[in-house]
C-alpha cells in the first residue's frame, strides 16, 4: 500500500470491481442465466443418477441371470472407453 491512510486510490488491488476479477476466469455477468442453467442441470442429473443407482442396487429384483448381465455391461463399458479414448486423444 503506497499511502495507508488514503480511502480512495489506496492502489492496493489493481482491480476495481467483482466482474473484473471473474473475467480471469471466463465468467461473465452476460452469460449469468446460462450458467445458472447449467448448474440446475448438473443438480438434476446427480439426483437422477443417484435414484436411478439405488433403484438397480436395492429395488429391482435380479432375474437370475447374472453372468450375462454383467457381461452386457462390461462389453457396454469397454465400449464407452474406447469412445471417449478417441474423443480425448484426437
Amino acid at each position: 500500500v503506497y499511502n495507508p491512510s488514503a480511502i480512495t486510490n489506496c492502489r492496493y488491488c489493481p482491480i476495481s470491481n467483482g466482474d473484473q476479477f471473474l473475467a480471469a476466469s471466463e465468467i461473465f455477468w452476460s452469460q449469468r442465466w446460462r450458467n445458472f442453467g447449467i448448474g440446475w442441470a448438473y443438480i438434476v442429473f446427480n439426483i437422477f443418477g443417484a435414484v436411478m443407482r439405488y433403484y438397480l442396487i436395492r429395488v429391482r429384483k435380479p432375474t437370475g441371470d447374472t453372468k450375462r448381465t454383467v457381461s452386457i455391461m462390461l462389453h457396454s463399458l469397454g465400449k464407452a472407453g474406447y469412445w471417449v479414448r478417441s474423443l480425448l486423444t484426437t
